[in-house]
């Protein structure tokens, strides 16, 4: 199947999301069963699936304009996950899945809005928030969907830091840091 991102582990077993929508799981601690009625699909908005990620006890799909959240229900048919209603976004999606970064339990995306609007969030104890300053978003405005975007996330001298570089299709390119310790974010030459 055509998976999307990386395979997330949660209580015995491994989820994957695939371009369909679908969330498939493995077999309970047997990471090389995968059974034919094993997923459950992120269908509640209409947009496309980008990537899979976990947080706390729960699965998280992202896709282009919206975000769903599952938690392990211990169905013993098919899919042994069910839909958390309440965490659900409907405002905010994922961009690209090469921004999408974990940082101890925090996450942190390249979002994309129904509006269009480009922004930078952050998802704690599943609460989304934005974290794009005004000059960050004054930044993101001029990004286009062909240019490349990446992230990543590490720790140094007791912060921790997510690090966006956007290689724009004409144009020099930016890296920018936020500080997820000082909650402040910098332009990164060098």
């Amino acid at each position: 199947w055509d998976s999307m991102g990386p395979m997330v582990y949660l209580d015995g077993i491994v989820f994957q999301l695939t371009a369909d929508g679908k969330i498939w799981n493995s077999n309970f601690n047997d990471p090389s069963t995968w059974a034919s009625l094993n997923f459950i699909s992120a269908n509640v908005d209409n947009d496309r699936p980008i990537a899979i990620q976990k947080q706390l006890t729960y699965i998280i799909a992202f896709k282009f304009q919206s975000i769903e959240v599952f938690y392990n229900a211990a169905k013993p048919q098919a899919s042994p996950l069910a839909r958390n209603e309440s965490a659900k976004n409907t405002a905010v999606g994922l961009l690209d899945a090469r921004t999408l970064v974990r940082i101890n339990d925090t996450l942190i995306w390249l979002s994309n809005s129904t509006s269009g609007k480009l922004s930078v969030h952050m998802m704690e104890h599943l609460r989304v928030t934005e974290i794009a300053s005004p000059n960050i978003s004054r930044l993101l405005r001029s990004l286009k969907y062909a240019d490349v975007v990446r992230a990543i996330g590490f720790h140094s001298g007791g912060h921790e830091y997510y690090l966006l570089y956007i290689s724009p299709a004409a144009g020099e390119p930016l890296t920018l840091c936020y500080d997820l310790t000082s909650q402040a974010w910098s332009e990164w030459n060098g």
